[in-house]
């Protein structure tokens, strides 16, 4: 009867660990999925074992077909940041930086975090990509329209210069 109450309570225990490892894994994946950044988790020898919906859109390939490969090859170049993480074991933050993804010439910021097991010994490398090709494009348009502005101005105020000493003569 006491084993059978232990083999009772030990189930249960099981039980409810298995429910509340489901609610954190369920939890943890609809955060990667929502995020607008590009997350990508490598093993130490690069190649993709995580990449959040954002990363699939940037990088123009699906989770699945990129599973196993080398990020190299799925994101199109190597970026010095990873190969800094993958090869020295060296954490970073790069700020903007030109980057050809998928054929695209792309203003990324990346950021690379190391996962170590408990002999700390590096298990996973995790790349944070924010593409800010559309920010800096906009940017450059609102410049764009401030020098016009400026040069309206300028315009209308000769105008008015040349005109005052015209209508004087005329």
């Amino acid at each position: 009867g006491a084993a059978g109450a232990g083999v009772l309570t030990i189930r249960q225990n099981y039980a409810l660990l298995d429910e509340a490892y489901a609610r954190v894994q369920t939890y943890s994946s609809r955060i990667l999925a929502q995020m607008a950044d590009a997350v990508m988790a490598m093993d130490t020898e690069g190649r993709i074992e995580v990449l959040n919906q954002s990363a699939q859109t940037l990088f123009g390939t699906t989770a699945a077909a990129a599973a196993g490969r080398p990020y190299a090859e799925v994101v199109g170049t190597a970026l010095p940041p990873v190969e800094r993480a993958l090869g020295e074991g060296r954490e970073g933050q790069e700020g903007a930086q030109r980057y050809l993804v998928g054929g695209k010439e792309r203003l990324l910021s990346l950021s690379t975090s190391l996962v170590r097991n408990s002999r700390g010994e590096v298990e996973t490398v995790v790349v944070v990509t924010q593409d800010l090709t559309e920010m800096a494009a906009l940017e450059a348009d609102l410049r764009r329209g401030e020098r016009l502005a400026s040069m309206g101005a300028l315009a209308s105020g000769v105008a008015h210069e040349v005109r005052n000493p015209l209508n004087a003569i005329g």
